[in-house]
């Protein structure tokens, strides 16, 4: 594949030198580059919003919540090359250390991509990472239909619903107990947050599932975050749709060795030794 044209998301707390190095390593190929408004502030550039750069790839430089905030902006389909400048950098695997030479193998075209699944929910968003539909109120239950396929339910009372791909079952789903998955696993985890019964416990479907997650106590307000941002109010009564995206996440890798998937959360957890 020949890379011609370029974007560049960064973190917007990120020092701008660090930018300009990147940017330097991209001027040596014979591309067209584009940056974001946060982005372009700070370098002297021409800003072009997130949602509407027409690009071969994406180069993001921050952390993972960088990583998935891009993911969530770009046009579907769009490469997406992570460069880990943050901390843990689960979804990078390249640092700014070796950003050079990553990008090198970029603009030769010497790389594959990695495809992960995406949820959409609702009519209006998609996550890579994770969703949360929680209380509003500290100490205040929230009462949950969980309907498997429009047939199965589940009742349950909870602070919160947790819907995880398998790309977010290292983030707050971990924090709950529950299993790591390998991302290209064709599954997605649904764990009640904090439930009143403790034999409501997460469970695992195939992607294939479509859960309807329905608020069906009388009163009281939920928060529905995705990928970290609160995205709006859910009254009591609401209902909302989960199932697989038709579009995925792609990355850029270079390695095979970064399919090596449960070695890196290891390592990068500090499990190694």
């Amino acid at each position: 594949m020949q890379i011609s044209r370029v974007g560049v998301i960064s973190n917007p707390k990120l020092d701008p030198g660090k930018i300009k190095t990147i940017v330097e390593c991209l001027d040596s190929g014979d591309v067209t580059l584009y940056f974001d408004p946060h982005t372009a502030e700070k370098i002297n550039q021409k800003p072009t919003d997130a949602d509407s750069m027409d690009v071969d790839v994406v180069v993001l430089v921050g952390g993972d919540g960088t990583f998935l905030w891009a993911a969530s902006k770009v046009k579907p389909d769009t490469l997406l090359l992570p460069i880990n400048a943050g901390g843990v950098g689960y979804l990078s695997e390249i640092s700014l250390d070796t950003a050079g030479d990553g990008i090198q193998k970029l603009l030769r075209g010497d790389f594959h991509v990695e495809k992960r699944m995406k949820l959409s929910v609702g009519e209006r968003y998609e996550i890579l990472n994770e969703a949360i539909i929680s209380t509003t109120l500290p100490a205040t239950l929230l009462e949950f239909n969980l309907i498997l396929d429009g047939s199965e339910t589940i009742n349950l009372k909870s602070d919160g619903i947790l819907v995880s791909t398998p790309t977010g079952s290292t983030a707050y789903s971990f924090s709950l107990g529950n299993p790591i998955i390998h991302p290209h696993t064709k599954a997605y985890i649904v764990s009640p947050i904090s439930p009143l019964r403790r034999d409501r416990a997460a469970i695992v479907v195939p992607s294939t599932t479509v859960l309807t997650v329905e608020l069906v106590q009388e009163e009281g307000d939920a928060n529905l975050i995705l990928d970290g941002q609160c995205r709006e109010t859910l009254p009591a009564g609401t209902s909302m749709v989960f199932r697989e995206s038709e579009h995925t996440a792609d990355f850029v890798r270079f390695s095979g060795d970064f399919s090596h998937h449960y070695v890196n959360i290891w390592e990068r957890r500090g499990w190694d030794g």
